[in-house]
């Protein structure tokens, strides 16, 4: 962004990947007489420290953007200057949970998909809006306990100063059990898991944790959430 370009002009939206957004947080603080509206991060999930930064006052409106390829653009938008808010519709945009998947389903006349099946588990707040909970296929079944990883991970976030994920590992007792996967080679390992247990009920727990020199990464930057034995 170039402030002589803009010649004064505010910016009413500027759309942005998470990878982008340190860098506008600290260009926007160097240049505090150009005026942004909102901002909108789209492309891959935010970190839950990324998320965190946003709840500071910041000088944008910053939201989330939810769709994928087949919607061509973003159905559904949250404020991420609000914690915990939900998505909520794009105009002339539906949701509803499939009955065979029991996935989020998108409806709307105005675009050529009409009704799309997703793979996104979440909670149905109204026809409108929803809390996403994460990819059915990341969900692990610990001892018939269905966990969410994306869940877990932002509440046990700050307790872990690296990036990390989680993911299962097979275990005789549960039939599958949480891991959790580190990034760096210094870290106290039974100090994290101990923490995690402060902000997580036992059964959410990770079993086990495992420290990797450097987490796979798509060639974006995103985490690849794989399992060890993969």
């Amino acid at each position: 962004l170039d402030p002589a370009i803009l010649g004064g002009r505010p910016i009413s939206l500027l759309p942005i990947v998470p990878s982008q957004l340190p860098g506008l947080i600290d260009w926007v603080s160097r240049h505090p007489d150009v005026k942004i509206d909102n901002v909108i991060i789209g492309g891959a999930p935010l970190s839950p420290q990324a998320e965190r930064s946003l709840l500071s006052p910041l000088p944008f409106h910053p939201y989330a953007t939810y769709g994928m390829t087949e919607t061509c653009s973003h159905v559904a938008v949250r404020p991420l200057s609000v914690p915990d808010a939900p998505f909520v519709a794009m105009p002339g945009v539906t949701f509803d949970i499939d009955p065979g998947r029991g996935s989020l389903a998108i409806s709307s006349s105005g675009y050529s998909f009409r009704r799309l099946v997703t793979n996104d588990a979440v909670t149905l707040l109204s026809p409108t809006s929803f809390r996403w909970l994460g990819r059915i296929d990341h969900v692990i079944n610990s001892g018939g306990i269905k966990l969410h990883p994306e869940i877990l991970e932002r509440k046990i976030s700050p307790a872990i100063p690296r990036p990390f994920y989680l993911t299962s590992e097979p275990s005789e007792k549960w039939g599958e059990q949480l891991l959790l996967v580190v990034e760096g080679t210094d870290l106290d390992l039974p100090a994290i898991l101990d923490a995690c247990r402060t902000l997580l009920p036992p059964s959410h727990c990770p079993r086990r944790a495992v420290a990797l020199p450097s987490l796979p990464r798509t060639s974006s930057g995103k985490i690849l959430r794989k399992r060890l034995t993969d």
